[in-house]
């Protein structure tokens, strides 16, 4: 039954149904599909309308309670055409969740409506989906839907829709998950503002509050059973994301959450996230021995760093608990101990160390080597302490020992037992391959301050993380599995108030269920571990297809640190390449365009070549040709490019001919340089550099990397998958025309294409980029072409 009234009042049915798979977890962000009013007043001309309405803002707000989530969103839609509009609204459910209430907003008048038919609601989705033919609507078949007809939506307006909808959240090996839909439809609207607040109440203690997609903000209450989480982004310029949460329940001292993704036939990726319980005793803390080594040469007396290192060096003394250990070394063309071994931190060991800290100076030149030698000499290799050496420099080796390998063999040879060495860089004159490589090769970290930055706030937060150990010299037994390429590297510390996130990889041929993993480590005087049971490593699972992403960006992280610290070498270079293009990770050698309408992808191409027809721009051994208006497919086309790092230059000399190659040997749009370029050491771009794969390493969350090719036309990335746009067909970054796979062959739009994604729902994501994709999928190329 259709439903009209004046553009004054406002009439609905609202239809609920359950598609063919109950089972899929996918879901895709609520939309309008608008269409002219038949019976309105009709505008002078008819409006262009887009395949969705603009989804202006979304606010989210869920109470979580026992793993049941009530989740109540408000979505603002906006009508820029000057026609008064209809619309069909669709909103794919969340498994198991039921529908409490929904509204339409009519100015400030708030409307309820009904449930009707499921059987109604599936025919109206089948009608539209092949009546308009826009690949994006794929994403909501094989979906359990929620639906509405919305009039009047009057012109250049906002319509406010709100839903409610409850579901009881899964737990698996323990870590419970949520999700809402934002990320799915943007194929068919742009969406604005997003905002969300989670009010999360547990049992028992929260622990790993975690999302791979946003950048949230966690406050937890006293008691840590309940736990405020908020976030908020603008969408606008970039792919949005499904927002995730994920978090554990548990009372033990250390709570354990495992995620695991795995593609049938390959290795599987696990995300696990450890973290300790809020509330510590004084007596369960374990006692460190920690030395400052701190540079006091005449450069540190520039831009105020002296004073501001000072202060820092302040704040990690007097946070110093008694039952600590420590020294403070000073150096410029020599190294000057505040005592000759380690003294207690009581109260008379703090102001000693106070006392020689407000008296350092600046004047001299810099002998690193010699106030390394120095201070890992005084930790004492007998002892179990967690041992840690804080060491700061402004400058260049300038004195004493200055080729950097050997002051990195130096340190290698005096440190003792497990002294955990974290470099700390000021200013953009410092050798970071240097003091990358102690960091990394002495169990620490190297991080960096530039001239704008607040180096007291950056060092002061260091100490005050360090200066509570609850659990040292980590050893994890992963009971059987059989794991490889773990980041990081080596098991940090932890510390109160932190968490450790391990990311690897697995390859068990079966399914692995009851696993038990066995976390071992140094609490407060003792050997402590702790087992965790009943977790499981899956030999297939669609859900979590952010880790595979995810661990190539930790993994790309350490490989560039291994280039910029010991050189090219051509199999670690290929490898950043391959992980870059199948990942969309950007890196120094790969490059991403940005396309206006009309360019055409050239392979092999290095020449530069102008005139009043043609211009080829060489781009990382890729071009894009400019046709002149009017020639070819498309409407013309300027390419643009994204790099991360020296630009997008490279292109390389000679006289070579653009060719246009086909589809199916075309590159994708992210290629290795032709020619090696030096990696910088020192300078802004080598310290830009060191923290970009710093944090690559650390990296949490699956968005963290896409800033820089957020605006790319040529690169998206879908269910865990990376495609380039290669001559108008998206193509699946695994698909590989000298591995030959078994391909199906489909037209857009037919009955075999749609009787295919009744079989194959995963499919319907990919398909939704468009009516030409080509797709790698269970082992089986999947090819779509346009219709005649």
């Amino acid at each position: 039954m259709r439903c009209r009234q004046i553009a004054a009042r406002l009439c609905f049915s609202l239809l609920m149904f359950y598609a063919i798979a109950a089972a899929d977890t996918t879901y895709a962000q609520g939309i309008i599909v608008p269409r002219p009013c038949e019976t309105c007043p009709r505008p002078p001309r008819p409006p262009q309308l887009p395949p969705a309405l603009p989804v202006k803002s979304i606010k989210l707000d869920t109470r979580i309670n026992a793993q049941v989530a009530t989740t109540h969103v408000e979505q603002i839609f906006r009508n820029d055409s000057d026609a008064t509009l209809e619309g069909t609204y669709f909103f794919p459910i969340p498994e198991s969740a039921s529908i409490s209430e929904f509204a339409i907003w009519d100015g400030d008048r708030r409307l309820v409506g009904e449930v009707r038919s499921r059987e109604e609601a599936r025919r109206i989705y089948d009608e539209i989906v092949r009546k308009q033919r826009d690949p994006g609507l794929l994403e909501y078949a094989g979906k359990d839907l929620f639906q509405a007809s919305i009039f009047p939506i009057p012109p250049r307006s906002d319509k406010k829709l709100e839903l409610t909808y409850t579901q009881v959240l899964r737990a698996q090996s323990g870590t419970v998950s949520y999700r809402y839909p934002l990320g799915t439809n943007h194929n068919l609207a742009t969406i604005g503002r997003v905002s969300g607040a989670l009010e999360i109440e547990g049992n028992k203690p929260l622990r790993n509050i975690y999302s791979p997609s946003h950048a949230v903000d966690v406050r937890p209450s006293q008691g840590g059973q309940h736990a405020r989480v908020s976030f908020e982004t603008n969408a606008a310029g970039r792919e949005p994301q499904d927002f995730q949460l994920f978090y554990t329940l548990s009372g033990e001292d250390f709570g354990l959450s495992l995620l695991t993704h795995r593609e049938p036939g390959k290795d599987g990726y696990f995300l696990l996230m450890i973290s300790p319980k809020d509330n510590w005793a004084e007596s369960e803390y374990t006692a460190k021995d920690i030395v400052f080594v701190i540079d006091t040469s005449g450069s540190m007396a520039e831009e105020g760093k002296m004073e501001k290192a000072r202060a820092a060096m302040l704040f990690g003394v007097k946070t110093l608990r008694a039952d600590d250990r420590f020294n403070v070394i000073s150096f410029a063309g020599e190294e000057h101990l505040m005592e000759s071994g380690l003294i207690q931190a009581d109260e008379r060991g703090r102001a000693r160390g106070i006392e020689f800290v407000q008296k350092l100076r600046p004047t001299g030149g810099t002998n690193i080597n010699g106030a390394l030698e120095a201070g890992l000499k005084q930790f004492d290799s007998s002892s179990d302490r967690p041992k840690l050496l804080v060491f700061m420099t402004d400058g260049l080796p300038t004195v004493g020992v200055t080729n950097p390998q050997r002051i990195v063999d130096n340190a290698r040879s005096a440190r003792s037992g497990n002294t955990r060495l974290f470099t700390f860089g000021v200013g953009y004159d410092v050798n970071t391959a240097l003091l990358d490589k102690l960091a990394s090769e002495n169990g620490g970290t190297a991080d960096y301050i530039e001239p704008k930055e607040d180096l007291e706030l950056k060092v002061s937060n260091f100490f005050a993380k360090v200066s509570y150990p609850v659990l040292t010299d980590l050893a994890l037994d992963m009971g059987g599995v059989e794991t490889d390429l773990i980041y990081p590297r080596a098991m940090p510390d932890l510390f109160r108030g932190a968490q450790v996130t391990l990311i690897g990889r697995y390859r068990n041929p079966n399914d692995l269920r009851d696993v038990r993993l066995r976390l071992s480590g140094r609490s407060a005087r003792e050997r402590r571990s702790f087992a965790y049971e009943n977790l499981r490593f899956p030999s297939n699972s669609d859900e979590n297809d952010f880790l595979p992403r995810l661990w190539a960006t930790r993994r790309v992280g350490w490989l560039m640190e291994q280039i910029r610290s010991n050189g090219e070498a051509r199999e670690l270079r290929d490898e950043v390449v391959d992980l870059g293009t199948r990942y969309g990770i950007v890196t120094p050698y790969t490059s991403y365009l940005a396309l206006e309408p009309g360019a055409v992808y050239a392979a092999d191409a290095v020449t530069v070549t102008s005139d009043r027809n043609m211009t080829t721009r060489s781009i990382d051994g890729l071009a894009a040709k400019q046709m002149p208006s009017g020639q070819g497919r498309n409407q013309p086309r300027r390419a643009q490019a994204k790099s991360s790092v020296g630009g997008a230059g490279g292109g390389g000399g000679g006289n070579a001919p653009v060719m246009n190659a086909p589809v199916e040997s075309a590159p994708p749009p992210a290629m290795p340089r032709p020619v090696p370029t030096p990696m910088p050491t020192t300078g802004a771009a080598a310290v830009k550099d060191s923290k970009r794969e710093r944090a690559r390493q650390e990296s949490v969350r699956a968005d963290e990397d896409d800033e820089s090719t957020a605006s790319s036309g040529v690169m998206r990335k879908v269910a865990g998958k990376t495609f380039y746009l290669r001559d108008d067909v998206w193509t699946d970054a695994e698909f590989k025309t000298d591995v030959n796979l078994p391909e199906t062959t489909l037209v857009f739009g037919s009955d075999a294409y749609f009787d295919l994604l009744k079989r194959e729902r995963k499919l319907a994501e990919f398909f939704a980029l468009g009516e030409r994709v080509v797709v790698v999928y269970k082992g089986q190329v999947y090819r779509v072409n346009a219709a005649p």
